[in-house]
């Protein structure tokens, strides 16, 4: 359960108190408090979607029974000064009360941002060209971008070039689709600008979130498109929607119908670009999510394939992973998947993350790690597990469980099933994993096809492919120039030079220069 933890400063002593009986919970750990009133009476905090306050001792610990405040859905509450008035967000509405439960009122606050689009015409004069869709390279191609969308493609024309164009000389580079992981849980304490630049720099010009808090989520979101800080598109995922028990912080309990439809009528208002079911989700709750996301227009995910495919549910975010049920397993211990499993994914029309982990295979290549993007974007907390992994070649052991690990999604999508690739970061080093998984693919997969799951697979997985995931007339001009030929050898994604997202180019240099300069870095890389 979520439960409020109280810590003695002075012993160090953390006791946990139930906001209310069993399973009343609070709504999560992340938007929902609890805050504690600056007179130490009350702490205030959202349980079955709405807000209520609880009176406490000294100490934290409750002295009555916690009160509900509000019937409509609430977030991310917070204390006025004079321990009375409450402010909080219901459907991205800033809104007060009174602790009494008095003087609701809504906050006037008309904050907009603009989605950052550069102006005029990009020539890109590409030496190779792969365009997403088809399985060989185009040779000297020019890649015209009108403000954030791609225009045209044509055979090079040396003198066709207005004076006020923009040109970017990439006649040494290969230009392909930014490439997608499509699944990360972008964290509050992972979402500063080093872990998304870290993501661009890797030519990562997509990622797609399988839950985390939905206004810290819409915050780095808009962050990102309105150009206040560099890194990927981001796809907003409400949180874990689950059962009465939970583990994760963003996991948010649906105890009955009523928390059911206030949590999605947040999604509709929030406008949230996928829906996740978890562990624990009921099953007259997963069908409600997918009647709520087919509305919505938007994906939708879950670890079970069965009941998920029955529910409505559009596919699962890893072939099998975490489950309560006890019968939904798609793979066995022995890593072994069988003909149903890939019937279901292929002709029944649901989708699957591979979040497979090709990581050993850093081994092969670690000169990876001499790479100043590793230097100065890589967060601390996966740099000694990165360079162990790196200092030995993977074993034979290791090559033939990668091996086994990619083949059932190598058939599900050669039988015509869905199939993008994904890593589950921040449980998974960002960009590494990412990469690696890919070279896992091959030689099981052609590498057209292992980098479909990376680009165009992972575009139309998120419900987004008309927009993004090739590089074709009318797409949204998320490119990027690499060095090598990724058709001869997917590795040569790692080799990027030049990333577009939205029509921005970014040198790696460029993306790299605040970090080289911060005060952080004075004594070179880490």
């Amino acid at each position: 359960y979520h439960l409020i933890r109280t810590v003695d400063v002075a012993s160090g002593t953390a006791t946990f108190h139930a906001p209310g009986p069993a399973p009343d919970q609070l709504a999560d750990r992340v938007e929902a408090g609890p805050v504690w009133s600056p007179d130490g009476t009350h702490m205030a905090f959202i349980m079955n979607a709405t807000l209520h306050v609880l009176p406490v001792d000294s100490k934290g610990a409750p002295s009555g029974p916690a009160v509900q405040l509000t019937d409509h859905v609430a977030d991310m509450p917070s204390w006025g000064g004079d321990s009375r008035t409450i402010l909080y967000v219901s459907n991205g509405t800033l809104r007060t009360i009174q602790r009494d439960g008095s003087g609701q009122r809504d906050i006037p606050l008309d904050l907009t941002w603009t989605q950052a689009v550069p102006p005029g015409r990009t020539v890109i004069h590409a030496g190779a060209l792969w365009d997403g869709v088809n399985p060989t390279l185009q040779r000297d191609v020019d890649v015209v971008v009108v403000a954030n969308r791609i225009r045209e493609l044509y055979p090079h024309r040396p003198h066709e070039t207005a004076a006020d164009d923009r040109l970017i000389d990439a006649t040494g580079l290969t230009l392909m689709p930014g490439l997608w992981d499509a699944h990360v849980h972008p964290r509050t304490k992972d979402s500063m600008g080093q872990f998304m630049a870290l993501f661009l720099s890797y030519g990562i010009t997509s990622i797609a979130s399988m839950a985390w808090a939905p206004y810290h989520s819409l915050l780095l979101q808009e962050s990102l498109a309105a150009g206040k800080m560099v890194g990927p598109r981001l796809f907003t995922s409400g949180p874990q929607y689950e059962g009465n028990q939970v583990f994760y912080s963003q996991s948010r309990p649906i105890k009955d119908q009523q928390v059911m439809d206030l949590e999605m009528a947040k999604a509709r208002a929030l406008e949230l670009d996928h829906l996740k079911g978890y562990v624990r989700t009921p099953v007259r709750f997963m069908a409600g999510l997918a009647r709520t996301a087919q509305a919505m227009g938007v994906p939708t995910g879950t670890h079970f394939l069965s009941p998920g495919i029955q529910t409505g549910m559009g596919g699962t975010t890893h072939l099998s992973a975490t489950q309560r049920l006890g019968y939904s397993w798609s793979q066995s211990r022995a890593g072994k998947s069988y003909q149903d499993v890939v019937a279901l994914f292929s002709e029944g029309e649901f989708d699957l993350t591979t979040t497979h982990n090709g990581l050993a295979l850093l081994g092969d290549d670690a000169g990876m790690l001499d790479d100043p993007r590793y230097h100065y974007l890589m967060p601390d907390q996966y740099q000694n597990a990165l360079a162990a992994r790196a200092r030995t070649p993977p074993t034979d052991a290791e090559r033939a469980a990668i091996a086994r690990s990619v083949e059932k999604p190598a058939t599900i999508l050669r039988a015509g099933g869905l199939v993008a690739l994904g890593t589950d970061t921040p449980l998974a080093a960002p960009t590494f994993t990412l990469h690696m998984a890919l070279r896992a693919l091959t030689p099981t997969l052609s590498t057209h096809e292992a980098l479909q799951t990376a680009t165009s697979n992972a575009a139309r997985f998120n419900g987004v492919g008309h927009e993004v995931g090739t590089v074709e007339p009318g797409k949204l001009a998320d490119l990027i120039m690499i060095r090598g030929d990724p058709l001869a050898d997917v590795a040569a994604t790692a080799n990027l030079e030049i990333v577009m997202k939205n029509g921005i180019a970014h040198t790696v240099e460029e993306i790299l220069r605040p970090y080289r300069d911060a005060p952080a870095a004075n004594g070179g890389p880490r």
